[in-house]
């Protein structure tokens, strides 16, 4: 049994709100801008109830942890890079590469 297109969206759609959970860090001042606050929490509670629907319709949690894993960290530092002006060296930007490649590669085992 393939992976509906359906819950390839509601995937999509998590990655998307964790990245934006992620990329608000910054605007809620250490969690003291309430209304920053409480749009970045929604995000990730966004995400988190779409991962569970994704469980809940058979799709392996070790596949989608995974993905979640590589992808969010790579995003949020492009983010951080065009957005908030935060460096990105090469070694770091490599090591995150590497781990993400890792966690893909361990997330396939069997």
């Amino acid at each position: 049994m393939g992976i509906s297109l359906t819950s390839i969206f509601i995937f999509l759609v998590a990655l998307i709100t964790q990245i934006s959970g992620a990329a608000l860090i910054p605007r809620t001042a250490g969690f003291t801008d309430i209304g920053w606050t409480a749009t970045c929490l929604a995000s990730y509670i966004a995400s988190t109830w779409l991962l569970a629907i994704l469980v809940r319709q058979g799709v392996a949690l070790n596949i989608v942890v995974p993905f979640m894993a590589a992808a969010v960290p790579l995003s949020t530092i492009a983010i951080a890079y065009l957005a908030y002006g935060q460096s990105v060296s090469l070694p770091k930007l490599g090591l995150l590469v590497g781990a993400c490649c890792a966690i893909g590669i361990a997330g396939s085992l069997k």
